[in-house]
């Protein structure tokens, strides 16, 4: 029969390689049920949002091909009555007047309606850059809160063990009973935790619903539970922050939003100065009169108009008006660039703490933490450590995996955030083939790494 240190031993063991918390959250069996983020950044533009701003650009260039043709034609006709002018006959009038607006007024109307409808398919394309950061902020709660859920239950597992390995202590009148009563206490308190981790996962799967406009997503997790995420790690821009800025302001739809609807203001303010011009007209008609019975005289005739613009104050308000959206248009572009300039500087440097932060990690703290556990459990299972000193080992390195999953969450969302600021894609494409153990951290991020956390569909 074995001695109590093999039993021990052999239930110490057990507990130590039943759970491995760098690495088994990480790269656990392909869930059944996966939620890609490229799929829900690929349906952003059949969201009802999207679809309707999609729908509000194509009337604004329907509108915009209806503006700079000339004016139609007039028809006047007018009937006088022999009746009425004592003795002479019937007097018929009828007469068509063109206006005729300067060439460059046809051509500025219809620059400026383009570039409206322009500008407002890039304000589109902003929307849907907006929603997809959502979406991904959104995707990566899910993530974040089903990779805490995999290290909770890791780390009960092993606890498990633990309480097991003291209980054995304790029947062979090694050990006492307070340190049993200790695991299990330890292992209990995570239930509420895994409750708040249950409720922040259907809270973002819910948000996700809504954002994507597919409200079977939440029904489903309602009935199977969570879907599980795959989360790929994109690499660490290396450009600098002016570099960055330079960067956006070239790619990101808002500029270039601007620029449209500077060029309307543009021709605006020429539609304004051309206001002040007399506006032409040409006309032709025909008099048909009859002085006496049956017998018709018809006049044809042509002529010009002239429209004359007297009202000087109303098209002096109207340039100055013209002017000032030309000058407020300078002034968004330019609060739009301190503004993007400050979301750069402050996503590229949380970015950049959060990499060294996850690098920290996986090179120094939890190799330490991991050789610190591995020393204590062999004190413990041969008799010379106490049950205090591998629990509070145990903890110190699950508080360390914990830090570290938020290390990478926060790495994510701020990328993501610098992604919308950039107006570009950082994401590096996904590697051909994935390491089965990839570490917890970058290396430090340069290259795309898939980590998967499918424990969703447990929901406590």
């Amino acid at each position: 029969m074995p001695s109590y240190r093999s039993r021990v031993l052999g239930v110490a063991l057990v507990a130590a390689l039943s759970a491995s918390p760098a690495r088994s959250q990480l790269a656990p069996a392909a869930p059944p049920d996966t939620l890609s983020l490229d799929a829900l950044l690929a349906a952003v533009e059949a969201t009802p949002a999207i679809r309707a701003a999609r729908l509000g650009v194509e009337a604004a260039g329907a509108r915009a091909r209806a503006i700079g043709f000339r004016p139609d034609p007039e028809v006047e006709a007018m009937v006088r009555p022999g009746v009425l002018a004592s003795g002479e006959g019937d007097l018929v009038m009828a007469r068509v007047v063109q206006p005729l607006p300067y060439p460059s007024v046809l051509r500025r109307e219809r620059e400026a309606a383009m570039a409206m409808a322009e500008a407002e398919g890039f304000r589109a394309d902003a929307e849907a850059a907006d929603l997809r950061l959502a979406i991904r902020q959104a995707y990566y709660g899910l993530y974040r809160a089903q990779a805490l859920d995999a290290l909770v239950r890791q780390f009960q597992q092993r606890l498990g063990a633990f309480a097991e390995a003291a209980a054995v202590r304790y029947e062979v009148g090694r050990g006492t009973q307070g340190a049993i009563l200790q695991a299990q206490l330890e292992g209990g308190r995570f239930e509420a935790e895994l409750l708040a981790l249950a409720t922040e996962r259907h809270g973002a799967l819910a948000e996700l619903a809504g954002l994507v406009g597919r409200p079977d997503l939440a029904l489903h997790a309602a009935t199977h539970g969570t879907p599980s995420v795959v989360v790929e790690i994109p690499p660490l821009p290396t450009d600098a922050d002016s570099a960055l800025v330079d960067i956006a302001l070239a790619g990101r739809a808002e500029f270039a939003a601007l620029a449209a609807e500077g060029r309307g203001a543009d021709a605006e303010v020429a539609l304004a100065r051309l206001a002040f011009r007399p506006e032409l007209g040409v006309m032709a008609g025909v008099t048909v009169m009859g002085f006496m019975p049956g017998e018709l005289v018809a006049a044809p005739g042509v002529g010009v108009t002239l429209r004359l613009p007297l009202n000087r104050a109303r098209l002096r308000a109207r340039f100055e008006e013209a002017g000032l959206r030309r000058a407020q248009v300078d002034a968004r572009r330019e609060a739009l660039t301190a503004d993007v300039a400050s979301d750069l500087v402050r996503s590229a440097a949380a970015a950049r703490r959060a990499a060294a932060t996850l690098d920290l990690y996986r090179r120094r703290l939890l190799p330490q933490a991991e050789t610190a556990v591995e020393a204590v459990l062999v004190a413990y299972t041969t008799g010379q450590g106490g049950f205090l000193d591998l629990l509070e080992t145990e903890r110190t390195r699950f508080d360390l995996l914990t830090a570290a999953e938020e290390a990478r969450y926060r790495y994510l969302v701020a990328l993501a955030e610098l992604e919308r600021a950039l107006g570009t894609s950082t994401s590096a494409p996904p590697a051909p083939s994935v390491d089965p153990e990839p570490p917890l951290g970058p290396e430090p991020v340069p290259a795309t790494r898939t980590i998967r956390a499918d424990v969703g569909a447990q929901t406590p």
